[in-house]
């Protein structure tokens, strides 16, 4: 199927349902809730260059093995990039922090506003994160229909129905 057939939104693909029959699309939506929120945890505490760009890579296989075009997924993450230049140039400008037992050295310095070798380290965390972020929850609905996770994330959250929990 063409994907624009399925596409009315332009570059969006957050909330889109692209029902292509993949191996992905084949999984039980309380499995994929499952996977999807380890993984959220593996991004948001990956501290290595590495460890993002191996995370990357996997999520980069896993749009391949869902059979949504690559091309597509990645055209999803356009309306963020502005976004994300913007907050990676924040951090660069006013990120005093440290890591590890040594202290950050100064590159760049004009008046108040300096770059340091901290904040490249974490602008160089960052960006993967949030590419990451973004590129998992377009994969999570691009492969599960709206109704299929409505349904599993009921029926994950049913049990706490006994504790009162409005489910």
């Amino acid at each position: 199927h063409p994907v624009s057939q399925y596409s009315p939104f332009g570059s969006i693909t957050i909330g889109q349902y692209l029902p292509y029959g993949s191996l992905v699309h084949q999984l039980d939506p309380r499995a994929k809730i499952v996977i999807f929120t380890m993984l959220v945890a593996m991004v948001a505490f990956i501290d290595s260059f590495t460890g993002s760009a191996v995370l990357l890579a996997a999520l980069l296989g896993a749009v391949i093995l869902s059979r949504t075009p690559v091309r597509f997924a990645l055209k999803g993450l356009r309306p963020a990039l502005p976004w994300i230049a913007i907050f990676a140039t924040l951090q660069l400008l006013f990120y005093r922090g440290q890591y590890g037992a040594g202290t950050c050295q100064e590159l760049w310095r004009l008046g108040s506003f300096a770059i340091t070798t901290c904040a490249l380290r974490q602008v160089g965390l960052m960006v993967p994160r949030l590419l990451g972020f973004m590129l998992l929850t377009s994969l999570l609905t691009l492969t599960t229909s709206t109704t299929e996770l409505t349904h599993g994330l009921d029926t994950l959250i049913s049990p706490l129905r006994r504790l009162g929990f409005p489910a």
